[in-house]
C-alpha cells in the first residue's frame, strides 16, 4: 500500500491567532489528605491535653507532699523527725479526708488509720510513737527510713479521686 500523503506546511489552512483563548490556571489545590489528618489529630490531642492539665493540677498537693517529705528525710534534726512526720502525715492525710475525721486521731487509731488506708504498717511503731512525736526520745537513724519509706508508699497508694 503506498503511503499516504500528510500534505506539507503549505498544504495546511492557516491557524487564525485571533481564535486563541487565554489560559486560565487551575483553581489552587485544596487541603490534601495528610493536611486533613494533622488537622484532625490536632482537634483530637484537644481533650487529651485538657485531661492531662486538670489531673496535673489535682495532684499538685501530692506533689508538693512528696517534696516536703523529702525535705523531711533529709533535713530534719533526729529530736524533730518524730513531730515532723506526724505533722506531715496530719497534714497530707487532710488532702482526703474531713478534717472532723482526722483531727481526733492520735496515738494507736492515728497509726491503725494510716495502716488501714495506705496499705503500710505503722501500727508496728505505736509503742515508740508518742515518744518520738513529743521529742522526750529521738527517732533511731534505719528506723527514721524505714518510717520515711512507708510514708512514700502511704503517700503513693492514698486515693487520688477523693479530695476534700
Amino acid at each position: 500500500m503506498p503511503p499516504r500523503n500528510r500534505g506539507t506546511r503549505s498544504d495546511m489552512a492557516p491557524f487564525p491567532v485571533q481564535e486563541l483563548k487565554d489560559i486560565h490556571p487551575a483553581p489552587p489545590p485544596g487541603l490534601s489528605l495528610l493536611a486533613w489528618i494533622a488537622i484532625i489529630a490536632l482537634l483530637a490531642l484537644i481533650p487529651l491535653v485538657i485531661w492531662m492539665g486538670i489531673r496535673w493540677h489535682k495532684n499538685a498537693p501530692f506533689r508538693k507532699a512528696s517534696k516536703e517529705l523529702a525535705s523531711i528525710a533529709t533535713s530534719s534534726s533526729d529530736e524533730m523527725f518524730g513531730s515532723e512526720l506526724n505533722r506531715w502525715l496530719k497534714q497530707t492525710a487532710l488532702l482526703i479526708w474531713p478534717r472532723e475525721e482526722i483531727a481526733a486521731l492520735h496515738g494507736k487509731s492515728w497509726l491503725e488509720f494510716i495502716t488501714q488506708h495506705g496499705n503500710t504498717d505503722f501500727v508496728s511503731f505505736s509503742a515508740n510513737w508518742e515518744s518520738w512525736v513529743y521529742g522526750s526520745r529521738p527517732v533511731p537513724d534505719d528506723t527514721q527510713k524505714l518510717l520515711i519509706e512507708r510514708a512514700r508508699i502511704w503517700l503513693k497508694n492514698l486515693p487520688r479521686n477523693k479530695t476534700c
